[in-house]
């Protein structure tokens, strides 16, 4: 009978044990990350099947990776870091104890041939190399395309004074420093798939292809809106919803199939999203997670 008390308590303690392992996840980008509050959504939807994940951001409007690296917002501007001074990013990546790190970059920013070379890349590889400092696992954001064509994107002259220097663009010659033009959305998601496939591979991180979901989106339900009005590169409720089932699922591992939180969209709208995120087969992370026990 003792043997079998002992037995009975051992199985109790590896349950609670294993049932207390939780993971972190922490996004880091703009208002394409945090509009319509996208990660509360995604944590809405792990909190609903008892999984032991906690969501967390470090997200500022209209901000770059280069900004989230190198920057500390004073008020209405942001100022360049001063010798031994953290961003408000890397001092929240390097305080935590981050499973997985989701970094969101501007969209503008990689399709400018110049800026994904000076802005992006060296952006990307020092926040990576500092995620990996802290044993914690990159992610990265696809964008997706917008819905106004033709356009052609230039980067900004204040932009230029902001974030990493460019030898080749200098203020005022803004020719120098602007994307093709794009005729369709497949043009533009395809060559930011490729730079992000490209990126992705020189840090040995995952893509979540939100680009594609909203490439699918468009094909099957051309009536669900994703945008949140005519020429505004903002998620719309619909948009942000989709964006956090494919976060949940990469997340997770898990298929959408249980979720019943529609964030208050028409169930009919929120069922069809969740399964244009369940119909693309991201790499998943981690693996065997555990629940509460609810």
């Amino acid at each position: 009978m003792k043997y079998i008390s002992l037995l009975v308590c051992f199985i109790l303690w590896f349950h609670f044990s294993f049932a207390q392992e939780k993971m972190d996840v922490l996004f880091v980008g703009n208002s394409l990350t945090y509009y319509h509050d996208m990660p509360r959504t995604v944590q809405r939807m792990i909190d609903e099947q008892h999984l032991q994940i906690k969501i967390d951001q470090s997200t500022f409007p209209g901000v770059s990776l280069s900004t989230h690296l190198m920057r500390i917002n004073e008020g209405t501007s942001w100022r360049r870091t001063h010798d031994n001074e953290l961003s408000p990013t890397v001092k929240k990546i390097l305080c935590g104890h981050w499973d997985l790190i989701i970094l969101q970059e501007s969209p503008v920013t990689v399709l400018i041939p110049r800026s994904g070379k000076y802005n992006f890349e060296p952006a990307l590889s020092k926040l990576d190399s500092i995620i990996k400092l802290k044993k914690s696992r990159t992610a990265l954001y696809q964008p997706y395309a917008l819905d106004e064509y033709p356009k052609h994107y230039c980067y900004p002259d204040a932009a230029i004074r902001m974030n990493m220097p460019d030898p080749g663009c200098q203020v005022g010659e803004k020719s120098r420093c602007c994307s093709d033009t794009f005729h369709n959305t497949t043009e533009e998601f395809e060559y930011m798939a490729k730079a992000f496939d490209t990126a992705s591979k020189s840090i040995n991180a995952d893509v979540v292809r939100i680009g594609l979901a909203f490439e699918q989106c468009r094909t099957k339900y051309p009536h669900i809106p994703l945008y949140e009005s005519k020429g505004d590169e903002h998620p719309s409720k619909e948009g942000s919803y989709l964006i956090a089932c494919m976060f949940y699922k990469y997340i997770t591992g898990q298929s959408l199939g249980k979720i019943k939180y529609s964030a208050q969209l028409n169930e009919g709208d929120a069922k069809n999203l969740r399964a244009v995120a369940d119909g693309i087969h991201p790499v998943t992370y981690p693996k065997n997670l555990k629940t509460t026990g609810k």
